[in-house]
């Protein structure tokens, strides 16, 4: 497997689990290129105690990557209102 794939997946599979410190792991400051497309289904609520409104995102990302394989810039583009 491509250090780059790999390094997305382990940022997806972190954002799965709200692991905020994993996901930050994977982030470097120089870079090379990739892109992603994905689906995201989550429920989305504007306070506590509500079950929010089923969400499903598709969701295209590109990103640049260091040398190491750690994501420089991440770009999503999606449909916010969909």
């Amino acid at each position: 497997m491509h250090a780059h794939q790999l390094t997305l997946e382990k940022l997806y599979s972190a954002f799965a689990r709200l692991d905020s410190a994993t996901m930050a792991q994977r982030y470097a400051a120089d870079a090379a290129s990739g892109q992603a497309h994905w689906e995201a289904d989550y429920r989305f609520s504007m306070g506590s105690g509500s079950e929010g409104r089923r969400v499903h995102n598709i969701i295209d990302s590109r990103f640049t990557f260091n040398p190491p394989g750690l994501i420089r810039t991440p770009r999503d583009s999606f449909d916010f209102w969909a």
